[in-house]
């Protein structure tokens, strides 16, 4: 589960503005953060658009990547 700036508790639930707050964090365009989650670019846009839910194993790839 991420933990975010504001020091709640993500799970699947409440993504959308998270994965855009992730991204920034580490500092990424949509196209940087895509392949790094091992998908496409429309993926990421769809997810921040709030159009798909990103799965739980690619929050957990987020998650780590925030953690290097």
């Amino acid at each position: 589960m991420m933990i975010l700036e504001n020091g709640t508790r993500n799970g699947l639930g409440v993504w959308m503005n998270n994965i855009k707050q992730a991204r920034h964090r580490l500092n990424l365009t949509q196209a940087e953060l895509a392949p790094l989650l091992g998908v496409s670019l429309k993926t990421i846009k769809n997810w921040e658009q709030g159009t798909r839910n990103p799965s739980k194993a690619a929050l957990m790839l987020l998650e780590l990547e925030l953690k290097k």
